[in-house]
């Protein structure tokens, strides 16, 4: 019974699976414009700033996000993240 969350646009979002099976979810992404690696933003999930309770301690994460800015790193750019190309 698959479940389904709505992400909007330019919404930072992570997740952590902590259900039975977890080592084989499911994710797919459905986009409303065509997607590319250099519009592609990360803030450090683990940012102690964020304040995430993460109900697994043991993560399992990818490089990318272990080597993702810090939200103080990257809060002075964020407008520019989501403005639109001219």
């Amino acid at each position: 019974d698959p479940s389904f969350l709505y992400v909007p646009p330019f919404f930072a979002h992570g997740f952590q699976a902590t259900g039975p099976g977890t080592d084989a979810n499911d994710f797919t992404y459905r986009l409303t414009a065509t997607w590319g690696p250099s519009e592609e933003r990360a803030i450090n999930p683990l940012d102690p700033d964020l304040s995430i309770e993460w109900p697994i301690a043991d993560l399992v994460i990818s490089e990318k996000d272990k080597n993702a800015p810090l939200l103080s790193q990257v809060k002075d750019e964020l407008h520019d993240w989501f403005r639109k190309p001219e």
